[in-house]
């Protein structure tokens, strides 16, 4: 009993955090999903944007997850800039928020496999100059898998995250349009035993925010993620 309350609080903790941070995944970086298993993970972000939709802009941040035996919970939050060239005028960093939770529908010590139903939050907000700002809400939602491949020392795990994605913005003195899209990610993660690990991940996503009868309104960003992360592993987690 002591185990599963300490479990509850540090899950009731961290669910906290991602309201008071505004929950989510984050702009200008992948959605990941959750697939770190039970325990803590510490995540240190790099996303660059590939296309020019992606605004080539350059992501740092970092990220914590909370891994329970049927749910995990994430949040995070980074500062991202986009590419002045593309853009065509000078530009800021700024920053922007993250996080969501994640429900386990296959997953167990003798399967391999990890697939979970989640959904995320994310956040931006842009100054544009002379008392204009323009706001990005988005909130992904969809299917993620992930595998446990059987190699030796270390642990070898491939990820794909299908996505539809609703889209709301707005901007100073306008009315907001909302919109739903969809997308795909997909990573490797290459854990070592002793909790540090890297990876790598693209994300693709479509969404058409033109007027009614407009043509090639359609945008298509395309983002590279890489970074490190560490596990913690917490016994009274297991339950």
């Amino acid at each position: 009993m002591k185990r599963f309350l300490g479990a509850i609080a540090l899950a009731a903790l961290i669910v906290g955090f991602c309201v008071e941070s505004a929950t989510a995944q984050m702009n200008g970086f992948v959605n990941y999903p959750a697939v770190g298993g039970v325990g803590v993970k510490l995540f240190g972000d790099y996303g660059r944007g590939l296309n020019e939709e992606s605004l080539k802009s350059n992501y740092f941040g970092g990220r914590a997850e909370l891994g329970l035996p049927f749910v995990n919970f994430w949040a995070g939050i980074g500062s991202v800039k986009a590419d002045s060239a593309t853009v065509g005028a000078a530009t800021s960093s700024e920053m922007t928020y993250g996080g969501g939770a994640s429900f386990n529908i296959l997953k167990g010590p003798l399967v391999p496999v990890h697939v979970a139903v989640q959904a995320g939050f994310g956040y931006l907000k842009r100054d544009l100059g002379n008392n204009v700002s323009s706001k990005v809400t988005k909130i992904p939602f969809g299917l993620s898998a992930a595998i446990n491949l059987p190699t030796p020392g270390v642990g070898v795990k491939p990820w794909a995250y299908a996505f539809g994605e609703y889209q709301s913005r707005s901007e100073t003195g306008a009315e907001s349009e909302s919109k739903v899209g969809f997308g795909i990610s997909g990573g490797l993660e290459v854990n070592l035993q002793m909790g540090l690990g890297l990876y790598a991940a693209l994300n693709w996503s479509s969404i058409d925010f033109g007027a009614e009868g407009e043509t090639d309104t359609t945008e298509s960003p395309l983002f590279l993620g890489v970074g490190l992360s560490y596990k913690i592993q917490v016994p009274t987690l297991g339950m």
